[in-house]
This record gives structure tokens, sequence and C-alpha cells, in this order.
């Protein structure tokens, strides 16, 4: 199977706008399993980021800092990760 993995993250893209977060989600999560390029690397990041602040902004703090964590564990020195960690934390009910 041949998979644009810029059309795929157009369409990703495009549901976050929409205000679709779960469909999103799922496009993220397929393109994730795929595995389909290590060149991807950087931008898968910056779609699971996209994705964090979307599950921010609709206050699914669960969400948001289980993909804020992972993405922390790549980069631990970006602020803005720090920053999507610790909103997700407050607004998860589980703290």
């Amino acid at each position: 199977m041949v998979v644009d993995r810029n059309v795929v993250l157009k369409k990703a893209e495009n549901l976050l706008r929409e205000g679709k977060l779960d469909q999103a989600a799922e496009v993220y999560v397929w393109l994730v399993e795929l595995r389909v390029d290590i060149s991807l690397d950087s931008t898968l990041r910056d779609g699971k980021a996209q994705l964090a602040d979307a599950y921010l902004q609709e206050d699914r703090g669960v969400g948001g800092r289980a993909i804020s964590e992972a993405l922390l564990d790549h980069d631990p020195g970006s602020e803005a990760h720090i920053g999507r960690l610790v909103r997700g934390q407050i607004w998860s009910p589980d703290r």
C-alpha cells in the first residue's frame, strides 16, 4: 500500500480545523501505526503537537497530557512541550 503522507496529514489538519477531534486523532494514530517512513519523524511530532493542542483546547487533558509526555520524552528541553504537559496535568480529572 502506498501512502501519501502529505495527503493524510492534510486530512487530519482539516479535521482539526472542523472541530472533529476524534476523527483527526484516528487519522494521526493510523499514520503513526503505519510507521511509513523514518523521515516522517519530525512531521509526525508536529502532528502530535497539533493534536495535543487540540485536546487541550477542548479541555481533554488526559489525551493532551499523554501526547505531551511522549513529545517531551523525545525533546525534554522544549518549553512548548513542557507547557502542554502542565496544562494537561491541570485539566486532567485524575490529577
